[in-house]
């Protein structure tokens, strides 16, 4: 038996132990990733984001290592976060061709870029959930940046470094596991461990580079068995509804008992008024008239007060359902489509209703006001239902679980900072 057991440990520990292998060579995701984008970055995004040429070159050059480093945190941090990684390289959202496509005037603007930051804010919601706001700012702060271009900028290199790491990932000569991704990112770390910088590692909740460097020194954190937090979830979700249903039988019971009890209490009560009256007609006629009303006056008080207990303890116990979801409205500012800062705040009730209810479906749809082009009004309202999604996947709610409804316009509008935004309804 000890044998057997010792056999099991060596086995699982060459499975955890084959990044210490010295013949094994990974590529550099950072050195692909500059080399496929970065001059067409530093040639094409100026115009298009109004900023500096020397500007935006100093924020990508910072960006791409930086960017990596967050996703290399991310896998190697946890068996749940390396899984929540693989789903993001699996993601419907992510186009693996990108790294061979053709980047000409791919940053310049118009549909195609427009349509490629969009999906790149989702695959950061995706992995990075609520901290994406805090990245966007220190994307801007890399090189004196606006918010917006740095939003905008953070959004378009995301999707290349998720498409160069698959492929790096499923071309590995050790498989496409779970091991072998996470090896795969343990062997970046030296690589981009000197261009780290604290504002955008502080994005991520790490005050330097040496906390980064050693928070992602054990590739084991993330290779012991995996956890699916969307499965626990559920799970939790499916105990507690349980126990509410449970809860709500046994004091329907209670009501029924008391009920019965009550109903065979009232006859015994008069029989007992009766007998009461039967003995007291010995008395003189002048004493027993007011002792029978006294009696009576007694008894009717006793009924009553039984029946409206009862009545009270059905009302008390009769349960809430509260089927009706709140609604959840998104205001955006003027020609964009970023959440705002209180969207957290503004979806927590929604997003609460959602995780309690998990059979419920909804619609999500986006508005835009008429002033402009309608195609792009309609592409704009179309990207503002897209980031509400991908904000409320990665606050825990299934993607399978939400459907996009065709963009609005809303014409001639009052006000028309109120035609801008996005509704999430439950789907008939």
């Amino acid at each position: 038996m000890a044998i057997s057991k010792r056999k099991k440990g060596i086995k699982e520990g060459k499975l955890l132990n084959r990044k210490e292998n010295p013949c094994m060579t990974y590529p550099d995701i950072l050195r692909t990733l500059h080399n496929l984008i970065a001059a067409p970055l530093i040639e094409q995004t100026p115009s298009f984001l109004d900023e500096a040429r020397s500007d935006v070159r100093e924020a990508v050059n910072a960006l791409l290592p930086n960017l990596l480093a967050a996703i290399v945190h991310r896998g190697l941090s946890s068996p749940s976060e390396a899984t929540a990684l693989m789903a993001v390289l699996d993601s419907p959202r992510l186009d693996p061709a990108l790294p061979q496509g053709n980047l000409d005037n791919f940053f310049s603007g118009g549909a195609v870029t427009e349509s490629h930051i969009t999906a790149g804010t989702a695959l950061l919601a995706e992995l990075f959930g609520d901290r994406v706001h805090d990245m966007e700012r220190a994307t801007a702060s890399l090189a004196n940046l606006r918010l917006g271009s740095g939003r905008a900028l953070l959004a378009m290199v995301a999707p290349f470094a998720f498409a160069v790491l698959r492929h790096a990932w499923m071309t590995s000569e050790e498989g496409t596991d779970r091991v072998s991704l996470v090896r795969l990112l343990h062997a970046q770390r030296h690589a981009v461990h000197p261009a780290l910088q604290e504002r955008f590692l502080s994005a991520l909740g790490m005050p330097s580079a040496a906390t980064w460097l050693e928070s992602t020194a054990d590739p084991d954190a993330a290779l012991a068995r995996p956890v699916s937090a969307a499965v626990q979830t559920r799970h939790d979700e499916g105990k507690r509804r349980r126990r509410a249903l449970w809860v709500i039988l046994l004091l329907l019971l209670a009501v029924l008992l008391l009920l019965a009890y009550c109903s065979h209490r009232t006859p015994g009560t008069t029989e007992k008024a009766a007998e009461t009256a039967s003995a007291a007609s010995a008395v003189p006629a002048s004493s027993s008239q007011p002792a029978s009303s006294a009696t009576a006056a007694s008894a009717a008080p006793a009924v009553d007060k039984a029946s409206e207990s009862a009545a009270s303890s059905v009302e008390s116990v009769k349960p809430q359902v509260g089927t009706t979801p709140p609604l959840l409205d998104v205001r955006f500012s003027y020609a964009s489509a970023a959440l705002p800062d209180d969207f957290k705040q503004t979806a927590s009730e929604w997003v609460a209703y959602a995780k309690e209810h998990a059979d419920a479906m909804f619609e999500v749809t986006g508005f835009a006001d008429d002033t402009g082009e309608q195609a792009l009004n309609e592409h704009l309202a179309d990207r503002r239902a897209e980031a509400v999604m991908a904000a409320l996947v990665a606050a825990g709610v299934d993607t399978p679980r939400f459907s996009k409804a065709a963009p609005r316009i809303v014409s001639q509008a009052t006000d028309a900072a109120a035609a801008r935004h996005a509704e999430v309804r439950p789907k008939p």
